[in-house]
């Protein structure tokens, strides 16, 4: 198809400099704005991030214990949640018949570690407060579980409690280290 003489002129352009797009320079001012931007975001964003690490590790470990809290009931059998301060990784003991603990070797009862920025602090039982190596909280058939004050920290040395209440099972969560239950 030919083009008519005049026809470019008619609408105020020549088809040969139609401006589509952005310049280079004005890419250039997008991208220094999104970078100051992020800067100014991201620390914050971590922050959020990492203090919810904290809180779902609990929410974690809470479902964990109400399990054991339940299938000790069911099965008639002790179990123990078992904690190694050293590696930051948690899994569950059952008794067997000869009365000693093994292993779990299911889905929930696999070694588990923690997610990483997050730690035992310490766990309080019975017998004491245990800063390194291993111990256990002993969940038994009728109900009744060790009486443990579990303490996880983040990398921003935040501290969330845990604490393991001997009757029934139930579980108080503080922020903050707490040594006793505050009445």
């Amino acid at each position: 198809m030919k083009r008519r003489q005049g026809e470019g002129e008619k609408r105020g352009k020549s088809p040969i400099h139609l401006q589509e797009g952005f310049t280079l320079i004005e890419l250039i001012i997008v991208l220094i704005v999104l970078a100051a931007v992020l800067t100014i975001t991201f620390p914050r964003m971590e922050a959020f991030f990492s203090g919810s690490y904290l809180k779902s590790t609990s929410r974690r470990l809470i479902g964990t214990i109400r399990y054991l809290h339940d299938r000790s009931a069911t099965t008639g059998k002790r179990l123990r949640l078992c904690y190694d301060l050293d590696e930051n990784k948690y899994w569950i003991e059952e008794e067997n018949e000869e009365g000693e603990f093994e292993e779990v070797k299911t889905v929930l009862g696999r070694r588990e570690a923690l997610p990483e920025g997050i730690k035992f602090l310490d766990i309080i039982i019975p017998e004491g407060k245990i800063s390194s190596g291993q111990t256990f909280t002993l969940f038994f058939p009728k109900g009744y579980v060790t009486k443990s004050i579990i303490h996880l920290q983040n990398e921003k040395e935040e501290v969330q409690t845990l604490l393991i209440k001997g009757t029934m099972g139930q579980v108080m969560v503080y922020e903050g280290y707490v040594e006793e239950e505050s009445e």
